[in-house]
This record gives structure tokens, sequence and C-alpha cells, in this order.
């Protein structure tokens, strides 16, 4: 078959027609190289994990003050700070919150007294206070990272967040 006859074939007539002049094994190894490489492309060149991940649900929150907290964070502790924020408000935004603590290493979460009363109660926080001046809680995760950054930036949620 010529090379203008094989485009014009439909992705299923060209599916067939690999599996019937190279064999299902040949298809088979292509999609498997193809697995492996995306595998390791994942694995090996993903992005780094922040040195601190801070996870916030609150509606007074804007993106600018995310970045703030980020920059204030980041010149106190001396390591790399990611700052994530949804409105407990928008249902998406509840939804968001909730998969982000399943699937990310975080450090410190920051929500409403409900939250993180839930999140102690099922044994995701290993500890949970009110930080001043704010309607919010802090919660520490059980798998939070531990070192002198950390503590500072429990301090700064604990003191100075919403001032």
């Amino acid at each position: 078959m010529n090379l203008e006859k094989f485009k014009q074939l439909s992705l299923k007539g060209k599916i067939q027609w690999l599996v019937q002049y190279y064999g299902v094994l040949a298809c088979v190894v292509i999609v498997a190289i193809v697995v492996i490489v995306i595998f390791l492309k994942s694995v090996f060149f993903s992005e780094p994990i922040s040195d601190i991940c801070v996870l916030i649900l609150d509606d007074g929150v804007t993106v600018e003050d995310t970045d703030l907290v980020r920059e204030d964070l980041e010149q106190l502790t001396g390591k790399s700070v990611e700052v994530v924020s949804y409105t407990a408000i928008n249902p998406y935004g509840r939804d968001a919150f909730a998969v982000k603590l399943s699937s990310d290493q975080l450090d410190i979460v920051i929500a409403p007294s409900e939250e993180t009363v839930q999140m102690m109660q099922t044994g995701y926080l290993k500890e949970e206070q009110k930080i001043e001046q704010s309607e919010l809680h802090l919660g520490i995760p059980q798998s939070a990272r531990t070192g002198e950054a950390y503590e500072l930036a429990i301090e700064y949620f604990k003191n100075d967040f919403g001032k």
C-alpha cells in the first residue's frame, strides 16, 4: 500500500491495516512502549513539589491575597511555597478543596471550623487550632512535613493571617 492510500484510511482502517500487516504482537509492543515513555516522563520529568504546601478554603481570600501569602512565607522561611485557595460558597470550590485534600501533599490546611472539625474526626488532621482575628481554623495533616520552616509558616498563619 502506498502512503497516499494509507493517509486516506480512517483511524479504524489504519489500525486494521497495521494489525494485518505487522501482527498483533507488534501493535502491543508499540502500545507498551508508548505507555512506558509516558510513565517515565511523569516520574522523572514532573514538576517538583514545593517545600511548603498550603490549602485554603475561604470566601475572603483572593488570588492577590494568595500571592501575597506565598511571597510572605517564602521570604519568612526561605523555602519554596505553594498556596492554593478555593471559595467555600462555590460548590466547585468545596469539591476542588476535597479533591486537593485527598490527592496532594499538604502541610497546612486553612478552613472554616466545620471542615477542620470534620477532618479531625476522620483522622486526616493531627492538630487543629483557631487562627487569631479570623473565623478560620488551621489544620496540620497527618502527612505534613516538619522542621523549622514549617513551624515559622504555622506561626505566620496563627498570628499574621487575616490582618
